[in-house]
């Protein structure tokens, strides 16, 4: 027996049966495998593979019938056997397979498999009005993003044509209406900026390398770029689909039109199934409308708005944006996607009225605008009409009916951060670096919710660790430098922040930063010199802007009124256009307020409070009437005046209500209280204000923190409190010793105490400080004079 055994087996060698059984067992793992990839990515009925693995599990008697009779070498023949066994093998494994899964075909009603994937779902939420609400998005792993590029033209010679950057933007209306897709243009996400900054003017004609590059750091699947010419037909459009991946040209395509939007539109519809899902072709996504319905059919009115779009991403000019949106909507007044972007213009503005009117007609037109905006206007109209937390929530719906949004996940932490709630703006986060790990902004935000939350150490060791994986960006350096700066590390910050200048192909920001760690530490001929470079160069006009008010504020500290004043009215006009108008006069304020304060000019100061009120309008020049309490109480003005300008900065407790906003109401009560003189009260209520302010996004601005801290430490004194005063104003001027209002309260606090050793270091200090400023400036007057007698 043993010997049979041993002759079967050398038998099945022989004529390879072990080997050719072997090799059909493994391809049936590799069909299953392959299988399983392609029906996912096909969309082809999920568990078709089982039938063909059943199948195959089936023919495996058949597969060793022909291995023992055909795998040894040489000439074989078919028995009578084979012929029989082989066929009548088939037709039991079919009616098997059949016994095992169903009669039914699969997809069909009583088939064990389930019809093939649609490539979207319906998903249904709770809105914010309690209602249900059903919306189609793509299905997990079907989602596409898409960067494209601003066309070039074919003539190399031809002047620009705000056609090249027509055809993006409308690939973008078109595409992003289909839940399967997302499109991204050079106007979002900064790559226009990266563009810029590589030295491609206007952010055209960047090589597909760099492209490819921008295309990898969004997450995008494909980039497609292409070329414009003006052809007998019309406008002809060439594009090329690019694998984001490899950089490979994966399609070409072609289409003409008698204008740049009909061309568009006839390049979308070859566009798109090409970078989506073959499972997703003919299906009905979305409510298909025509591009010139979507966005507008005037290409005057399309030029106006590209002018506008390029003047505000491209240029940050935010005059020359709302001129060119304004201009597009009074052409087309459909035009909703103008009227979107204007609401977003005048709510920067805080032009309030202007804002709802763009608003409103945005959503009269509400069919035009993909789901992704609609839930932001929904959002924003909410968020003006003062009600916060339904905006909060809709939001929050955004992010429910679309997970894979990395746009909706980060906004709602933008807007979590900026209502102090850190732990939703934390989970938010990590749901949007879930979505893009290489996100440089998610890591920034990230940092800043450490930052909320005290960990100042934390918030530095994210950065640090991102670094260390990329160490060539230069933007997380300079956000690892601000970081250290918040916290008091000077000499740390000005380390980064002279690598991130030595790194960059531009300076100009890491330098403008380590010029104001200088003057936080009173270093201010070093500031100076690095302010007068940056300011005779050629640099960006928002740096441009940045620059004057860390200029500005240098000649404030030093006690250079009159040059900080004349710097400022020759500078205003060419300001006005590079910030938005709210920003503007707010900044402009509050430096005419230092200038006045220093030569106790109340007249004047009344007259600026009195322009700026009437440039920002209702009803956020209301949030100057805390700056008219401080100067009527400066004057010694009745109560009742200062009651009615706290009751003007009331309004916010109903409208508008959050964190920092009620932050900046409390200091009022506080200020109310304590020249009513109940110092105690407007202690505890200005500890609150601090504590409310310090849990917003509006801390992350270091000088108007720090002007809280001031705030409670000079009514503490009023209260008696100087050993805590004391200490408060230390940890202050621990972290800026060129803060001279807390310096000046310090020094006065030690005469006071009769501690004059301490006086006098405080005094030195600022004398050298102030020893060029200016004739009457009334607290170096009293410096000096108490330098006589201390």
């Amino acid at each position: 027996m043993a010997a049979e055994g041993k002759g079967l087996i050398s038998e099945l060698f022989a004529r390879r049966v072990p080997q050719i059984l072997g090799v059909y067992i493994g391809a049936c793992w590799l069909i299953v495998e392959m299988g399983e990839w392609a029906a996912e990515r096909l969309g082809m009925a999920p568990g078709l593979v089982a039938y063909v693995f059943v199948l195959m599990i089936a023919l495996l008697p058949s597969v060793a019938v022909l291995a023992w009779n055909h795998g040894s070498p040489g000439r074989d023949r078919s028995p009578r056997f084979e012929r029989v066994f082989v066929p009548a093998n088939l037709v039991f494994a079919v009616i098997g397979v059949v016994a095992f899964f169903g009669y039914a075909p699969p997809g069909a009603p009583g088939s064990a498999i389930g019809p093939a994937e649609s490539a979207t779902v319906e998903r249904t939420v709770i809105d914010e009005t309690g209602e249900q609400q059903t919306f189609t998005v793509a299905r997990e792993g079907f989602h596409r993003k898409v960067l494209t590029s601003f066309w070039t033209l074919e003539d190399d010679q031809a002047a620009p044509d705000w056609r090249q950057y027509a055809v993006a933007w409308l690939l973008g209306v078109e595409l992003n209406r289909d839940p399967l897709i997302s499109m991204f243009t050079p106007y979002s996400a900064n790559v226009g900026r990266a563009y810029a900054e590589a030295g491609y003017a206007g952010a055209v004609g960047e090589p597909r390398a760099l492209a490819v590059r921008q295309a990898q750091r969004i997450g995008a699947r494909y980039l497609v770029r292409g070329a414009l010419a003006d052809g007998e037909d019309g406008v002809r459009l060439t594009a090329q689909i690019i694998d984001a991946t490899s950089g490979s040209v994966t399609d070409e395509v072609e289409a003409t039109g008698a204008d740049v939007i009909e061309a568009t539109a006839r390049l979308a519809e070859r566009i798109a199934p090409r970078v989506t899902p073959t499972a997703a072709d003919g299906e009905q996504r979305f409510t298909r409308i025509p591009l010139a319905e979507a966005a507008t059919a005037s290409t005057e009115a399309l030029q106006a708005a590209m002018e506008g779009f390029n003047a505000l991403h491209l240029r940050t000019d935010y005059e020359a944006a709302e001129a060119g949106l304004g201009r597009a909507l009074e052409i087309d007044p459909t035009f909703a996607l103008a009227a979107v972007w204007l609401h977003q213009m005048h709510r920067a503005n805080n032009n309030l009225p202007a804002s709802i009117e763009a608003l409103n007609r945005a959503m009269d037109l509400e069919y035009k605008l993909d789901s992704q905006t609609r839930f932001a206007m929904k959002a924003n109209r909410h968020a003006l009409a003062g009600d916060y937390a339904t905006a909060m929530r809709v939001l929050a719906m955004w992010t429910e009916v679309h997970p894979d949004s990395f746009t909706a996940w980060t906004t709602l932490a933008q807007n979590q951060i900026t209502m102090g709630d850190v732990e939703g703006a934390a989970e938010s986060l990590r749901q949007a670096r879930a979505l893009d790990p290489g996100s440089v902004d998610v890591l920034r935000q990230m940092a800043v919710v450490e930052q909320l939350a005290g960990d100042y150490r934390a918030a530095a060791d994210r950065l640090r660790a991102y670094i260390d994986e990329a160490p060539d960006d230069v933007a997380a350096r300079i956000e690892l430098g601000q970081v250290l700066t918040r916290s008091g590390q000077a000499d740390e910050a000005l380390e980064v922040f002279d690598t991130a200048a030595l790194l960059a192909d531009d300076p100009a920001m890491a330098r403008l930063n380590r010029a104001l760690v200088l003057l936080r530490e009173g270093r201010f001929d070093d500031a100076g010199t690095i302010l007068d470079a940056l300011q005779n160069s050629t640099v960006d006009s928002s740096i441009e802007t940045e620059v004057l008010k860390v200029r500005l504020g240098m000649l404030a500290s030093t006690g250079r009124y009159t040059a900080m004043l004349e710097e400022l009215t020759a500078s205003e006009d060419r300001v006005r256009r590079t910030v938005p108008p709210a920003q503007f006069w707010n900044t402009w304020a509050e430096l005419m307020l230092k200038h006045h304060y220093a030569f106790e000019d109340y007249a004047a100061a009344h007259a600026t409070l009195d322009r700026a009120e009437d440039a920002l309008g209702e009803p956020f020049n209301r949030f100057l009437a805390l700056d008219r309490m401080q100067l009527l109480i400066e004057q010694g003005r009745p109560v009742d005046e200062v009651e009615a300008q706290l009751e003007r900065l009331r309004f916010f407790e109903q409208q508008f209500s959050f964190g920092g906003v009620l932050a900046i109401v409390q200091w009022g009560n506080a200020l109310a209280a304590a020249y009513a003189g109940d110092t105690e009260r407007a202690v505890e209520t200005m500890r609150e204000a601090r504590e409310q302010f310090r849990a917003s996004g509006l801390s992350l601005n270091m000088e108007a923190m720090e002007h809280f801290d001031l705030a409670l430490a000079e009514l503490l004194i009023a209260d008696g409190q100087q050993a805590e005063a004391r200490r408060l104003l230390d940890d202050l001027l621990e972290r800026h010793p060129a803060f001279a209002s807390a310096r000046w309260e310090r020094l006065q606090l030690a005469v006071s105490t009769d501690r004059d050793a301490a006086a006098r270091e405080d005094l030195d200090v600022l004398l050298a400080q102030w020893s060029d400023g200016d004739a009457g400036f009334l607290r170096l007057e009293k410096a000096r004079a108490l330098d006589a007698t201390l």
